[in-house]
């Protein structure tokens, strides 16, 4: 259909390198760990003291913030693949020169967060990545 391919088959070991956009908890970037044990891994978040991080998913109240980032920071430690980088992808990724095969996008769900961190990121994948 209109010369684009609809079927690509991929070897999970061609994946060496991913970028996650959008880090939460922490369980997404340990599933991509685990799928990809051979791959580099950087995960993408905003800043703890950023506003919008506070502002979001109730963290509001610093106790409940606190306890997150102690859960989240916990479970990032178990993976031996993944760097974990605070900062806005916004700033982040307009800079970023590295290429990725796999590049998983879940930080702002809204318009233009989404539209700006999915541009960004399609001149970092590399030819034939996802």
């Amino acid at each position: 259909m209109f010369g684009i391919k609809t079927e690509q088959r991929w070897n999970k070991n061609e994946i060496k390198t991913i970028l996650e956009i959008g880090t939460f908890d922490g369980t997404n970037a340990k599933f991509l760990s685990a799928l990809f044990p051979e791959a580099n891994i950087i995960t993408l978040d905003l800043e703890d003291n950023d506003d919008l991080f506070i502002k979001s998913y109730g963290r509001q109240n610093s106790e409940k913030r606190e306890s997150f980032v102690r859960s989240r920071n916990f479970v990032l430690s178990t993976c031996r693949n993944v760097q974990f980088i605070q900062n806005n992808s916004i700033n982040y990724l307009q800079y970023e020169t590295k290429k990725f095969d796999l590049i998983w996008v879940d930080g702002a769900h809204g318009y233009p967060f989404v539209t700006i961190d999915i541009t960004n990121s399609l001149k970092l994948l590399n030819r034939g990545g996802f």
